[in-house]
């Protein structure tokens, strides 16, 4: 590994790991179990995790990708 493939993996995980900070920071909770909203319901105006977001109409929460990483990692 060159340096500079160094550095940009550095730049990357940083950049990584700030995002799953922010989403744990800001992350809303399931309506239904609790969990981590990883969706959003803009008719309804409700939140919900993977599992429980059935149906249309379901958009993923800005930080969904940064949370659905942070709970792989466990």
């Amino acid at each position: 590994m060159t340096t500079m493939e160094l550095h940009d993996t550095i730049q990357r995980l940083t950049r990584e790991r700030d995002a799953a900070r922010a989403a744990i920071r800001d992350a809303s909770r399931c309506d239904d179990c609790g969990a981590w909203a990883t969706r959003y319901h803009s008719a309804s105006a409700r939140y919900a995790c993977d599992d429980c977001a059935s149906g249309g109409g379901w958009t993923d929460d800005p930080h969904a990708l940064a949370l659905r990483a942070a709970m792989r990692a466990r």
